[in-house]
């Protein structure tokens, strides 16, 4: 294994080593390695014997997994989660070998004094509210993953490797997405090329044992990640390998992955599109999809029992997800296995971001459940010669605006690792190389976006789908859903329902999303602007003696636009109030049906537009409340019968918006917006300013609003 200059950080007091045992030693920043041998020989140590090392500190224990280096050596890592004397002891499934039980010694631990942002922290974990990641310290970890699958081979050289690391963390990733050697696509597992690198495969031929030479040459790729201050998500193998190999090897395989980097701080990733939901739930999907998937029901469980053995194995509990594969079920049976959840909305093009907006927001929602939410794969840059630079700042927006704790950019090229002297995969995905991926704009954009976000307390940010208008469609609802209860409807033709909760809404998410901290800072993002597009965004319910600055950022170039200071106006005097009471009810003019005025309402029979006399204004705030579910309008700048400004509220179809009425003819509906759960009590309000209007209405509990829209009526009436 080529070595790298590693730190020595912590001072080694040792007493009882193993027979022909190294003493232990700080080999790599924050982790204390120790190697040793046994005098007793295995024909298959791998399979023969596990090795523990069990740790202890004031009254904690951990009990470490060791990895079968080769030969009759075991090595042993940890990270320490503190300074501080370790007492430790060896145990083995093996009680005859005097050289791996009882061998005890203690040693003594220097805290880091490094500048490495991932070791001066500590190894990222959920957060205490669940919605987000932290470092160990508290400090707020923000999740921008690539996907490299197929890193750890040799399809990615050493060079490569560090060549595409550098370019991501300068763009502002914090994770990769890597696959510990069982990857995906292959088809002559597991000597295919693509479990390969320098050190061979990464298991001998039909899963005999495991290769410890291909993992020394993955070492020094985990550890130049760690170097760069980048998190390994990894992936313990692709969903058909617990076919080939079965829940019991691929549990030893898991045993060997933990033992070897779960000294580092890592993501765990139990498999790659993983499809194990619980029986009920199970009876309700569609075939096609086990059919797909090569899984046979009766071989449900697998996945949640291995789930089960990671947790139950890793001494230090770094979080714990599963890569989805299905919108619609729970992964896993048992979700209290899982810390977080990672989604994958697609590669259908356009519509994944629907998927993928009501994914994160029905999640986000549930009542009886929370964990953070991470996109972790959705529409690949140039997959299939689709999903564009657009597309990627849309899905990046649309997932951070929404409950989002971090968002995976995919390049196509790069997360198979295709290169020119390599073959490819048995499935060819792209003619693009991992460098030409590399370098495709949707990973730069999504870079800027993300550091952008990063300039604000990201991690307190909350959807705020009311701050802006008009806006995309949210299922943000409380839902009550408890544990392994959760069914979702996101996607035609492949779970159980084939109306999906989108669509059912007329769902759009071309529109504005909006999201941030009350008070301190907003986030507005529009997916499309002009030519086109819905114009621009209007913001509402701005605090009371707040005063942002505002900006206009360009998401493709990092260009930023002062709009200088927006705050909510001081309110005007007030013109006129009338209850229709008293003298006041009389002080009206009709135009139409003759209205009842009086007892503290004004009706009629049949249309009739009513004027209060005396009040003449250009500019100015209006609101009338109605009773009962039945078409209202507030009319403004009234000149005559043919000439006015209107604000009208259609109940069939629960419609508020705009009517610019000239000359006797009506103009189209302006600014027209969508009311659908507005009660039958409601007040109805606009807002008039020079060439601008806007209409509102709410019934207490649910409030909409329509964008600025332009009118042509500007003199006073």
């Amino acid at each position: 294994m080529n070595k790298l200059k590693w730190l020595v950080v912590f001072l080694i007091m040792l007493t009882g080593a193993a027979a022909k045992a190294a003493e232990p030693a700080a080999t790599y920043s924050r982790v204390f390695e120790w190697t040793f041998e046994s005098r007793k020989a295995y024909a298959d140590p791998f399979n023969d014997v596990d090795v523990d090392v069990i740790l202890s500190k004031d009254a904690a224990t951990w009990r470490v997994p060791t990895f079968w280096r080769g030969g009759s050596g075991w090595t042993v890592r940890f990270a320490p989660p503190s300074p501080g004397e370790y007492t430790y002891h060896l145990e083995s499934t093996d009680k005859t070998n005097p050289d791996l039980n009882g061998q005890e010694g203690r040693i003594r631990i220097t805290a880091y004094t490094g500048t490495n942002t991932l070791l001066r922290h500590g190894p990222p974990r959920v957060s205490s509210n669940k919605r987000y990641f932290e470092y160990a310290d508290g400090t707020p970890f923000y999740w921008l993953g690539d996907t490299w699958w197929t890193g750890l081979s040799d399809r990615l050289s050493w060079e490569g490797f560090q060549k595409l690391t550098a370019d991501r963390k300068a763009k502002g990733f914090t994770v990769v997405q890597i696959v510990a050697g069982l990857v995906p696509g292959e088809e002559q597992a597991p000597s295919d090329p693509g479990y390969c690198n320098e050190g061979g495969c990464v298991w001998e031929p039909e899963f005999k044992r495991i290769n410890p030479r291909f993992f020394d040459y993955a070492d020094r790729r985990v550890q130049h990640l760690v170097n760069s201050e980048i998190v390994p998500a990894i992936v313990g193998a692709w969903y058909e390998k617990l076919l080939e190999m079965g829940v019991a090897k691929l549990k030893k395989h898991w045993r060997y992955v933990i033992a070897r980097y779960g000294a580092y701080p890592v993501f765990w990733v139990v498999g790659g599109e993983v499809f194990d939901p619980p029986a009920e739930a199970a009876r309700k999907v569609n075939p096609l999809w086990f059919q797909m998937l090569g899984i046979d029901m009766k071989d449900l469980g697998g996945w949640t029992d291995v789930a089960r053995y990671i947790r139950a194995t890793d001494p230090t509990h770094h979080p714990v997800t599963v890569h989805e594969v299905s919108a619609n079920d729970l992964p896993l049976q048992d979700e209290s296995v899982t810390d977080f959840c990672l989604f994958q909305p697609s590669h259908g093009g356009w519509r994944s971001i629907a998927v993928e907006i009501s994914q994160l927001n029905t999640h986000y929602a549930r009542t009886a459940v929370t964990k953070p939410l991470v996109v972790g794969e959705i529409g690949y840059e140039r997959l299939g010669e689709a999903h564009l630079e657009d597309f990627q700042r849309v899905a990046f927006w649309s997932c951070m605006l929404n409950g989002a704790a971090g968002f995976t950019y995919g390049a196509n090229g790069t997360w198979e690792s295709y290169t020119s002297d390599k073959p490819f995969h048995r499935e060819k995905w792209s003619l693009l190389t991992w460098e030409e991926g590399m370098n495709l704009p949707g990973s730069y954009q999504d870079g800027i976006n993300s550091k952008l976000l990063r300039q604000y307390e990201w991690w307190r940010f909350v959807p705020h789908p009311e701050w802006v208008m008009p806006r995309g469609t949210t299922l943000l609802e409380p839902r009550d859903e408890g544990v392994n209860q959760f069914h979702l409807a996101l996607s035609e033709g492949l779970g159980a329902d084939t109306e999906s909760e989108w669509k059912n809404r007329n769902g759009d998410f071309r529109l504005p999303y909006a999201a941030g901290i009350p008070g301190e800072v907003r986030i507005i993002y529009m997916p499309s602007l002009g030519f086109g597009g819905p114009g621009p965004a209007t913001i509402l319910g701005l605090e009371d003696h707040v005063r942002y600055h505002a900006y206009f950022w360009d998401p493709s170039l990092g260009v930023k636009f002062d709009l200088g200071a927006v705050e909510r106006p001081s309110s005007g005097e007030m013109i006129r109030e009338d209850k229709f009471e008293g003298e006041a009810v009389s002080n009206w003019t009709d135009y139409g049906a003759k209205t009842q005025r009086g007892g503290g309402r004004l009706s009629a029979s049949g249309e009739t537009v009513t004027v209060v006399n005396g009040v003449s204004e250009t500019n100015l705030v209006a609101a009338v409340d109605v009773r009962g579910d039945r078409n209202a309008a507030l009319v403004l700048r009234f000149h005559d019968a043919e000439n006015y400004l209107a604000a009208v509220y259609l109940a069939k179809g629960k419609t508020i918006y705009l009517l610019d009425r000239k000359k006797g003819m009506n103009s189209r509906p302006l600014g027209s917006t969508s009311a659908p759960d507005i009660g039958s009590n409601m007040r109805l309000s606009a807002e008039v300013r020079g060439n601008w209007a806007a209409i509102s209405i709410t019934d207490g509990q649910h409030t909409y609003t329509s964008e600025i829209v332009r009118v042509s009526n500007t003199t006073a009436g």
